[in-house]
């Protein structure tokens, strides 16, 4: 279904007067997903460090493959 005029009308008084609270709430999704990004990433690198230790030890004690 397509909208007309009147419709298109519409939602650009209810952004208008809501615009604030559109910002306001998209400011805080992306600050949620910048945080979770950041967690992703310190996860990864935790896992990448624990891998580098763990060859380190493989090849100490001769198990290495």
């Amino acid at each position: 279904m397509a909208l007309d005029k009147k419709d298109l009308d519409q939602i650009g008084k209810i952004v208008e007067k809501s615009e604030n609270r559109i910002i306001s709430v998209l400011s805080r999704e992306i600050t949620d997903l910048a945080e979770i990004n950041r967690a992703v990433i310190e996860r990864v690198d935790k896992i990448s460090e624990l891998e580098k230790r763990i060859i380190r030890i493989e090849h100490k004690i001769g198990i290495a493959g």
